[in-house]
């Protein structure tokens, strides 16, 4: 299926999952060769409608070229017009100046579907793939006027669900990357103490822990496929860290050596790959180094400041992302026995506060509690004296706190 349609139905996927008819789209699909019996028969045991609603439409979009030219004409056959005009379809079909190209793509329309009767036809995705010049991004409906468009007015993510969601925390200790890289790649010694560190806190945050020790590149990837394909409509938050070694292209190691982008692993929870995640906050916590330069600090005079309805709408696809990597690009990231800077900075700072503020506001103060209270000390001479700061890169659109508003008003301490 191409991207633009697998957006179309990421776009749509809220409604699409609360009205469709599953049972005669279904058996449509099964018409149509897009599906086989046991895969209904899986969908079929999701507990609601809406369920196996979105199992279909998770699925569907690893079917092919056919797919969603079929779930179309399946909504259609289904008496949902509605629904399909959501993906597209308009029932005069398609323009002269797209016949030649839908009489490639529809030549069987005017076949008696399976219930006896023409299947209607179904036009190119608009606007067309491939259009070139000026047209207006919001399509008119069919009496002639726009559609109108509401904006979500709320500020403050939905934290509410029991738990909040999944965090996954990837612990790579012990490395055997010789071969591959040419050179040595140090076991990571107090990478356990962070991770005890990040599983405390992530269950103080009401989130089911997944821990996974020592994994290979290979194993990463597994771990990602999978998070990215699990169901997580029952849930409001997600949360990946990951304590490995890194470089200073943002590659994230596994054991092996074998490596992955940190741009590779945060698409797969985009919008348009992970659609039971969209619209809700995905949080990654990346202890790694992102080069091999030192920063040595300067010193400064410190001033006291304090004296002186429901609607859809198309949004990114990276959008609702909050990325805290513990250094900035090109520099060390500081560890030692006892764990990493950065973690312990971050699990001091937000148990006591997760209660009253926001994400944003407490990363700020965990970057000042990391650039205050952290220096290294070293028999080796350039590497003494040196200073780090953590790299928020903040894609959210509304505030997010762990706690709702009427939780933090009863909340006293953590």
């Amino acid at each position: 299926m191409k991207k633009a349609d697998r957006s179309t139905i990421t776009r749509n996927i809220v409604t699409l999952s609360r009205d469709m008819d599953f049972v005669s789209v279904t058996q449509e699909l099964l018409a149509r060769g897009i599906f086989e019996n046991h895969r209904i028969e899986k969908f079929n045991t999701e507990p609601s409608e809406r369920g196996k609603n979105m199992a279909l439409l998770m699925d569907i979009e690893t079917r092919g070229p056919r797919a969603f030219t079929s779930l179309v004409e399946a909504l259609i056959e289904a008496n949902q017009e509605h629904l399909a005009k959501l993906l597209g379809y308009s029932a005069s079909g398609p323009s002269q100046g797209q016949m030649g190209q839908a009489q490639a793509t529809t030549a069987h329309d005017n076949r008696p579907g399976p219930f006896g009767q023409p299947t209607k036809p179904v036009p190119t995705v608009w606007p067309a793939n491939d259009g070139h010049g000026d047209y207006s991004s919001t399509p008119m409906d069919v009496s002639g006027s726009y559609p109108q468009i509401m904006l979500d007015s709320g500020l403050e993510y939905k934290m509410k669900s029991q738990p909040r969601g999944i965090a996954v925390i990837i612990n790579n200790k012990n490395f055997n990357a010789m071969l591959k890289l040419g050179h040595i790649l140090e076991d990571r010694q107090g990478t356990d103490v962070d991770r005890e560190k990040l599983k405390n806190m992530f269950e103080q945050l009401q989130f089911q822990v997944s821990v996974h020790n020592d994994c290979t590149g290979i194993k990463i990837k597994e771990i990602i496929e999978q998070m990215r394909n699990y169901n997580h409509s029952s849930y409001d938050c997600f949360i990946l860290a990951i304590l490995s070694h890194g470089n200073k292209g943002d590659a994230i190691y596994g054991t092996d050596g074998d490596h992955w982008t940190l741009e590779y692993i945060m698409d797969q929870f985009g919008a348009d790959l992970c659609p039971t995640l969209s619209g809700k906050p995905k949080l990654f916590f990346v202890q790694a180094c992102r080069g091999g330069k030192y920063d040595y600090g300067v010193q400064v005079n410190a001033v006291d400041e304090a004296d002186s309805s429901a609607s859809t709408r198309k949004m990114p696809c990276q959008s609702d992302m909050f990325l805290a990597y513990s250094t900035v690009p090109g520099y060390v990231s500081w560890r030692n026995a006892g764990g990493s800077w950065f973690i312990q900075a971050l699990t001091d700072v937000i148990p006591p506060l997760a209660g009253s503020m926001d994400l944003g506001t407490m990363m700020t103060r965990v970057n000042n509690k990391l650039s205050r209270d952290f220096e290294s000390v070293s028999e080796e001479k350039y590497k003494q004296g040196c200073k780090q700061i953590s790299a928020p890169v903040n894609m959210l659109t509304k505030d997010l706190y762990f706690f709702s508003k009427q939780d933090r008003e009863n909340l006293t301490y953590m």
